[in-house]
Order: structure tokens, then sequence, then C-alpha cells
């Protein structure tokens, strides 16, 4: 018991030490006075409809606008996918927080070994979060007209943080603007509901219905130095949605279709 206890004191009082670090945090600025990003940016994705031929890829154009109330989302696409997409996200919370953010010193390796010294420190970031609404229209090649609505609620975080650490200026482990969005999925689009199988006899019938797909989503989107003029943007949507009425449908109609893309481009502050 006494060895457990002396062990516990040292582990609290190295914790103590590590964590008495002399440091400043400097670029602690979150304010963005550009209000409106544009994203030019090209995607892939898993198409909604096995009618689509190939990997889709698109073209875009996003542009997003915040004000204190709500932020606005408008996008333009070209490729195999022919359409555009409006959204919004009220901002249930808008505000500052502090948080703290992890400072890595250093890494070093040794054998199959990698060890990391870092501190934490309390900075500030602001943090949106609230009800979302994305509706995608447009057509895709080979499969028509389709439709996407995504509600759920989205959470968004706006870092910039620096310490200065002995000679050197140390970045934030997370300096940039992320926004998670979790929501619920309502499509339509065309499915292919050929039995193949009767095919080769001469009594099946080749057959496109239109179904409407219900699931989920976790569309993750960020922004690496967001307050640059021009950098990196990434989003990516990861999910399922099941068609309906295909229950009696043959074999060889799938009975939905992943959620799966990458879009990739740059942002552009205005």
């Amino acid at each position: 018991m006494k060895n457990k206890i002396l062990i516990t004191s040292l582990i609290i009082a190295y914790n103590a030490i590590s964590q008495s670090i002399d440091y400043k945090i400097t670029g602690n600025d979150i304010t963005d006075n550009s209000k409106l990003k544009l994203r030019p940016s090209i995607s892939f994705a898993i198409p909604p409809t096995e009618l689509v031929d190939k990997l889709p890829i698109m073209f875009n154009i996003e542009g997003q606008y915040w004000t204190k109330i709500m932020d606005f989302r408008a996008t333009a696409s070209i490729g195999t996918f022919k359409g555009g997409a409006i959204g919004a996200t009220y901002h249930f919370v808008d505000k500052d927080k502090i948080r703290k953010e992890k400072f890595v010193v250093s890494r070093s390796r040794s054998g199959n070994t990698e060890t990391t010294k870092y501190f934490k420190a309390p900075v500030t970031v602001h943090r949106i979060s609230g009800p979302c609404l994305d509706l995608t229209i447009g057509v895709y090649k080979n499969a028509g007209f389709y439709s996407k609505l995504d509600f759920g609620w989205d959470f968004q975080t706006y870092a910039r943080s620096y310490a200065e650490y002995g000679n050197s200026i140390i970045k934030g482990s997370m300096n940039g603007w992320v926004s998670i969005k979790t929501q619920g999925v309502l499509a339509t689009t065309l499915v292919d509901m050929t039995d193949y199988f009767k095919l080769g006899a001469g009594t099946g019938k080749y057959t496109e219905e239109r179904k409407v797909a219900i699931g989920g989503q976790i569309s993750i989107s960020g922004a690496l130095k967001p307050w640059k003029d021009v950098t990196l943007y990434v989003s990516l949507p990861l999910g399922y949605m099941k068609y309906m009425g295909v229950s009696q449908a043959p074999e060889t109609t799938n009975r939905g279709a992943p959620i799966l893309g990458i879009d990739i481009g740059t942002q552009i502050r205005l």
C-alpha cells in the first residue's frame, strides 16, 4: 500500500512539474472579418444508384456566408452530376470559449517507439452549433433527376493559437475551421429493378423505378489556416441510405447505397 501511495505521489508531482512550463500564448486572434468564403473544388463520390456509370467526378464552386444568427451555403456543380445545393445553419450557440490546446514541443523515435513531448495551455476558440439543413437537386448522367435533403445538427470550431516556448514559436494542434454535421438523409433516385436471372429465359423485364431513400450521414468539412487569403479545403460525407419499396424486388436489385465522397480544393477569403 505504501508503495502504491508513493508511486501515485510521484506521478502527481511529475505531472505538476511537467505543466510548469515557461511559455507565452501568441497569435490567439480568432477574429475573422471575412464573412464570405468561396471554395472551388473537385469531388469524387460513390453514386447514389448503380445506373451511374463509373466513378462520378464533379467540379464545384461553393460560397458560404456567415452572419451572427445564421450561415448560408450555396454550391454549383458540373460533371457527372449537374446541379446545385443550398443550405443553412442556425446559430443556436455562437460564442468564444476557453479550451485546453495541445502544443507539441518535440517528437523523437527509438525503434518502434515514438515519444512526443507537449504541454497544454488554455486558449480562446470560437464555437458555433445549431440545426442545419442542406438541399441538393440536379441530374446524374444515365440516372436522371436526383434530389437529397440533409437535416440535423452542425458543430463548427474556429481556432488559431501559437505559443512562444524557448526560442521557438509552436502552433496549436488544431489551427483551422472545422464543421461536423450529424444528419438524417431523405433522397429520391432511379433504381434498376431488372431481374437479370430471368432475362436469359426470355421472361425478364428491364425496369427502372424512382424510389425514395432514407438514411444518415456524418459530414466533416475543414479549412487549414482559414485566416489566409487562399488555403486548403476538404469535405468528407460518410453514411448510408436505404431504398424504400424494394422488399419484393429481384435479388439483383441493390437495397441501398453508401454515402461516401471526398471534396478537395481551395478556400478563398473575400
